[in-house]
């Protein structure tokens, strides 16, 4: 596994740092948002915060979710990302298989 994850960094690193940029930054905006709910203040909309799962921010995301306990009542929210989820699975499947 390390040597594939090796191997996918030396020939795209562009998108090795994009992804790692996109999963800091959405796992920063969900602390955010968190801390933006508990002042009851201005709030971060939740079509950016998936705006950012949509384009490689999934594993901020879901650590996010899971540290900081926000979005976790939101039915509609989880379903559009556990949708999103399940076609980056699908699309990952179907580009390295």
């Amino acid at each position: 596994m390390f040597t594939y994850l090796s191997t996918f960094y030396e020939n795209y690193p562009i998108a090795v740092y994009y992804f790692a940029g996109m999963n800091i930054i959405t796992f920063f905006l969900y602390g955010l948002d968190k801390i933006y709910a508990r002042s009851q203040s201005w709030r971060i909309r939740e079509t950016t915060l998936l705006a950012f799962v949509l384009f490689g921010g999934t594993i901020g995301a879901l650590l996010a979710i899971k540290i900081f306990r926000h979005k976790i009542r939101k039915d509609g929210f989880l379903v559009t990302l556990g949708i999103i989820l399940l076609a980056q699975i699908a699309t990952l499947y179907y580009f390295f298989k």
